[in-house]
This record gives structure tokens, sequence and C-alpha cells, in this order.
């Protein structure tokens, strides 16, 4: 009996080891078939598998396929969900006999997914099939991670019924877990659009009506941009919450410039401009319910300090309401770089969006440097209703003694951006304000283009800028009137102008050259024009003119002075009409 109970347990012992090792050595490629059709009785897809494919037991359980692909829902843009080069799956042997699913190796391999929501909102992962069951919850199934990898991976997502597409290429990524309820741990790297992105994710254990823990490490162009959001989330499918702490690095906002410029699928260019601005922002972030509260923004860019704050609710309109003040900004450092970024054609600005926006935004900023001097106490007010962003409140103080301020609106006028509003600049040195703005007053005579003042208003589209309703006066004489300007291939200009008190030989310099008249008048053919000026007591040549009037226009090169006035030019008195070329 002894030696028949030996016997028995070697042959039992011989069965099992039988059984765990011989799906080894089927060749399960003669069973494809049957496979196929299990896996697509289970998930309402045709599973296809046109590569090898193995199976064993020992000495742990492993599963591998090549060319592997599972189709689309009827209907869907992409012939199929996913497909991949090849799977590999191996799971730990003895866990499986206490109900745990320990997978040491799961590897996709050049894995291309489609993800798409159709018109109704139904997404196309959403997979059935006759061999789906209901889930009760009761399952005690342990599941884990140990190695979780996608390999030069691919994902797509299209949503028709908002027409949005996205796209990950040359998706490579490790994951591992402990439990489907975490913690997890993600890396990873991608290109999105042409911008290449590393990630690093950590997230911890979800409980039930608790905010998971969450840290988050972007990096942008090989690190040169660097992201990071540390806080938790709610996993609610009605309200799911979000708080935490952001921050943005990058050696040079040049290399953040450049990050937003591959986000446009159309460029591919990666050459920066160096701005030798390093940029630090750092933030509290909030989102829940229909809000986003951006509170206890600091950042430094350069030698520049800021803070500020954002508050944006989601229903029928995006509200917002927002501040932002900075010390101080070195424009001398960033126009150098500007200059030598090539000009490219741009698009009419889309100003559709202000009709879904209302709310308030204040900006301020301390001094501003440029040509080596300092502009102070920038101010403004930004409202957004109706359609149209009003500017009020805003003005600033320049240098000569100068001091600007502005209001007015933005607004689409027939899909054309389009702004209306009124300027007031007083000078006690418009001269010094002049070469502040580096426009070259050597020829007019010092101690003129003293003390101006201005008030008009101003009109400007893609087509045509008007300044109008203009009263002022600079030094001793007086200025009425407005000028228009139509851009345009060839320029054009209208004018109506009234001058009082002008002295014009106090703004020309004594020269002993003779002036060439012939080069002043060709200067006419470069431009057309509609003009109706008045002049009152004008000094030139020290003779005093007591009325000049004359109007009409400058086409293609030529003059038509429909009226041209002349009172008291040392006596003598013209009325009259001139036509020239």
């Amino acid at each position: 009996m002894k030696k028949i109970g030996i016997g028995a347990g070697i042959l039992l012992v011989l069965l099992i080891a039988s059984a765990l090792v011989a799906p080894g050595f089927v060749d399960w490629n003669e069973y494809k078939s049957e496979i196929e059709m299990t896996a697509s009785d289970l998930s309402g897809r045709n599973v296809t598998i046109n590569g090898d494919l193995s199976l064993a037991i020992l000495p742990s359980p492993s599963f591998s396929a090549e060319d592997v692909s599972v189709s689309n829902v009827e209907g869907g843009e992409a012939q199929n969900i996913i497909s991949l080069k090849s799977v590999d799956v191996n799971v730990a042997f003895f866990p499986l006999l206490r109900s745990e699913f320990q997978v040491k190796k799961f590897i996709l391999v050049e894995p291309i997914v489609a993800i798409e929501v159709d018109a109704n909102g139904r997404g196309n992962w959403e997979l059935g099939g006759a061999g789906d069951a209901e889930d009760t919850g009761n399952s005690t199934t342990e599941l884990s991670f140990e190695q979780f990898q996608i390999e030069n991976g691919q994902i797509s997502y299209q949503n028709l019924a908002t027409n949005q597409q996205e796209l990950l290429r040359t998706v490579n990524a490790t994951v591992s877990m402990d439990s489907l309820q975490g913690p997890f741990d993600v890396q990873g790297n991608a290109r999105y659009k042409n911008l290449p992105v590393s990630t690093e994710v950590m997230l911890g254990i979800m409980r039930d009506g608790r905010k998971v823990p969450v840290n988050i490490s972007a990096g942008l162009l090989d690190n040169d941009v660097q992201l990071k959001f540390s806080g938790g989330i709610l996993l609610d499918e009605t309200s799911p919450q979000v708080e935490g702490n952001v921050s943005v690095n990058a050696g040079d906002i040049g290399d953040l410039f450049l990050a937003l410029s591959l986000l446009d699928p159309e460029n591919t260019n990666q050459a920066k401009q160096v701005y030798n601005q390093p940029l630090s922002l750092e933030s509290k972030v909030a989102y829940g319910g229909d809000a986003i509260k951006i509170s206890e923004l600091e950042f430094e860019m350069g030698e520049s300090r800021g803070n500020g704050n954002l508050t944006t609710t989601f229903s029928d309109l995006y509200r917002f309401n927002g501040a932002l003040a900075i010390n101080s900004f070195n424009l001398d450092n960033v126009l150098p770089v500007l200059d030598e970024t090539e000009e490219t054609g741009g698009s009419n600005l889309d100003l559709r969006f202000l009709e879904n926006i209302e709310g308030k935004f204040n900006f301020k900023l301390g001094a501003l440097q440029f040509n080596e001097k300092i502009a102070s106490q920038l101010d403004l007010d930004l409202t957004a209703s109706g359609g149209q962003l009003e500017i009020t409140n805003a003005q600033i103080n320049m240098p000569g003694g100068s001091e600007l301020s502005l209001d007015g609106s933005i607004f689409s006028q027939n899909n054309k951006p389009e702004f209306i509003g009124n300027a007031t600049l007083n000078s006690g040195n418009f001269r010094a304000f002049l070469e502040w703005l580096k426009i070259d007053v050597t020829s007019i005579p010092t101690g003129r283009l003293t003390r101006l003042a201005y008030k008009g208003a101003l009109k400007a589209d893609p087509d045509l800028i008007q300044v109008y309703g203009v009263d002022g006066s600079l030094d001793t004489f007086k200025f009425k009137g407005g000028v228009s300007y139509a851009l345009q291939d060839r320029p054009a200009f209208g004018m109506d102008i009234s001058v009082d008190n002008l002295n014009v030989d106090n703004y020309l310099q004594s020269s002993e050259e003779p002036i060439d008249y012939k080069h002043a008048i060709a200067v006419l053919g470069d431009f057309d024009a509609n003009y109706k000026i008045k002049l009152a007591n004008i000094t030139s040549q020290g003779i005093t003119i007591k009325n000049i009037d004359f109007n009409g226009n400058l086409l293609s090169g030529n003059l038509k002075t429909d009226v041209l006035k002349i009172v008291d030019y040392a006596g003598f008195n013209l009325d009259g009409s001139l036509t020239g070329k």
C-alpha cells in the first residue's frame, strides 16, 4: 500500500507538472481563430491577431502576441480603436492561488489608440458583447502592476460633437501600481503636436469621497521649461475638485514662447529667441463646481516682480474678476530680440469671444524702462461686457513731464477688431518726450517743442485710422481738427485742420543751402489726400498772414485746390483755385 501511495503521489505530481509545462510546448497559432472569436465575443469588436501567439504557465504565466488589432465601433472615423505591433504579459504564479494578479510585466509595443466621441457623446471605448455580465462589485481579486510599459505609441482623440482633435505621438511610458486603488507612479514622454513633453505623475490611494494626493512634474523642451503641481483631486463624476500649488520655471522666457509656438501643428521651427529673462512663477489653484480660482500668484522675470489673482466662473457666460501688479519691466532688454525676429504674416484678430465673457481686471506697472529712461505709474482697468472690452482710467507718466490718459472700447464690427476712444496728452517738455520715443527732432531749433496740451478722439480698425475732435496747443500756437489714414498699399490721408498763431520761422533752422523745391514737390506723388486747411495769424519769413484757407485733393500726383483764399499777406489778398501736376 505504501508503494502504491508513493506511486500515486508521483503520478499526481507528474500530471500537475504536465498541465503546467505542456502549454509552453503547444503551438497556440493553431488555435488563433478560436482565441480571436472568443475575444471578439467578449468585447463586441473584431479582434484580429495577424502575428505569432504564445502562452505558458511556468515558470510564471505569460502571454504574447504580435500584430494585434481591435476594430472600432461601426461608423467610427478610425478603422481600429487599437492596434499594436506586439503585447507581452507576464504574471506572478503563486499569488494567483490567493486570487491576486501581480502583473510583473505588461508591455505594449507601438500601440496606436484612437479615442473617439460621436455626435451623441458616446465614447468608442464602451465595449460590450455576448459575454457581458453585470459587475456586482463583490469581486475580491487584487490587481497590481510592477511594470506596465508603452513603447513608441500613439494616442489620438477626436470629439465629433465639438470638432476637437488632439494627438500624442512617440509615447513612451512606464506605470506601476500596488492596486487598482493606488498608489500609482507614471513616468513617460511624448510629443504633443510639435512639443516634446516628459512627465512624472504620482497618485496616492483613492478613497470614496476623499481627495487623492497628486504630484505632477512636466518638462518641456528637454526640461528647459518645468511645470509642477502638488495637491489633491476629488474624482467625482458630478462635481470634481482640484486644489493645490502650481509652479512654472524657465531658464528664459524665450523657452516658454517657443513651447507655446510648438503647440501650433503647422509650426516645426524649434529655433528660439534668447531674451536673457529667466522666469519663475508660483500660485495656488482651486477648481470646483463651475469656478477656477488663482490666488497668491507671484512671479519673477529677470528684474521684474509681480503678483496677482483671478477668479473665473462658468455658466451662460465666462465671468472673471482679477488683478495683476508688476513693479517694473525693462523693455530695452526685450526689443533687440524682437527686432531680430522675422516678420510673419498676421491674421485678423477674432474678437467674437468677447460676446461670451464678462468681468473686470486691473493692471498696474510701477516702472517701464525704454530708451534708458523710465515711464512710471501705468494703471488701467479692463471691463468686458456686452461683446466689448472697455478700457478706463488708463494713465501713465512719461519722460519730459508727460502724462497720457486713455479710455475707449475694443469690439468686433463685421468680424473685424475696432477701437473707439479718447486720449489726452500733456507734456512740459515735448522735445524730451519725442526724443524718448527715438523721434529725431534735431532739425527743429532748441527752445521749441516745449509745452504740449492735446486731447482728441481715436477710431481704428484694420483698414482705417482716424484722429478727430482734436483740440490742442504747442508752444504758442493752437490747433484743432482731425486726420485720417487709410491702411492700403498706396498711402492715403484725409485732413481737416485749423492752426492759429504759428510762427513757421521759429521751427526752421537757418541754412544757407537753397531749398530743393523740385524734391519737395516730387514727394506729393507718393500719396493721395483730401485736405481742408485753415491757417490764422501765420508768420513766415517775418511776414504775418491773417488768414489762409485752402481745400481740395491730391490724387496720383495731380493736385487740385478747389478753394484757395489768402487774406492780408502784406496787404495782398487772393481768392481762387489751383490745379497742378
